[in-house]
């Protein structure tokens, strides 16, 4: 089928960077994103509801790097309800998300 097919030519990219960065299968396994509207931010989480009606809440950290789309720094004060972004993080074990950035599109 296409997605055994898919995940054999996953696994193989993976055991390939791997090589060259042993961390990397974690980060390539874990790594998780989302483009969609902001329908909660906090100081410390962001809800951001996509194109397909999912709705998922990451975790904004200290190393949480948020920029506009300018790409101009910007602090989580910028991120409104409404707002178009792209949050890109990681994902644990736990299914909990964190973003390691917000691109403000709006």
């Amino acid at each position: 089928s296409g997605k055994k097919d898919q995940k054999a030519v996953d696994d193989k990219k993976i055991k390939a960077a791997s090589s060259l960065n042993p961390a990397l299968p974690d980060i390539i396994k874990n790594r998780w994103s989302i483009v969609g509207t902001v329908e909660e931010v906090s100081e410390d989480s962001i809800t951001v509801k996509n194109n397909k009606g999912l709705v998922q809440t990451a975790t904004i950290n200290d190393k949480t790097s948020i920029t506009e789309k300018n790409a101009k720094k910007t602090t989580v004060d910028a991120v409104k309800k409404g707002s178009s972004v792209i949050v890109i993080g990681t994902k644990d074990d736990n299914s909990k998300y964190t973003a390691s950035m917000i691109r403000i599109k709006t």
